[in-house]
């Protein structure tokens, strides 16, 4: 289940005209479902995902491949819950927003260097229309 809020926060971003993708380790298709099931998936220009060929089994190498598709890195901010996100981001000069409502620790993520460390959908949504 989406945390509360969650889908308010991604429409206004849509809405404000920003481009929203995802950048997980889990499967990519297992990723598009989750996302499908809770009807989030129209939110997302792209969903990327590991593969499960192991040729992207990392976070870093998921954000490799988004970055490759993209072929830009302007204005990119990673949003994520644990401190494999903030390291991976970190790889290619990415800044991260941590998120304390996630899986892994507020103090791993700020160890690691997220730039920020919000505690609910409505302060990201903040944030991220500065």
């Amino acid at each position: 289940t989406p945390y509360p809020g969650i889908t308010a926060m991604l429409a206004a971003l849509k809405q404000a005209g920003h481009e929203l993708y995802v950048a997980t380790s889990k499967p990519e298709g297992m990723a598009t479902a989750i996302l499908e099931k809770f009807q989030l998936s129209a939110y997302f220009d792209k969903i990327y995902g590991a593969s499960l060929d192991g040729s992207r089994d990392s976070k870093d190498k998921v954000i490799a491949y988004v970055l490759e598709e993209l072929g830009h890195r302007e204005n990119i901010v990673m949003v994520g819950d644990t401190h494999y996100d903030v390291e991976g981001a970190a790889m290619y000069g990415i800044k991260t927003i941590g998120v304390s409502w996630g899986f892994g620790k507020v103090q791993d993520m700020v160890a690691a260097g997220a730039i920020d460390i919000v505690d609910s959908p409505a302060q990201l949504l903040k944030k991220l229309l500065k």
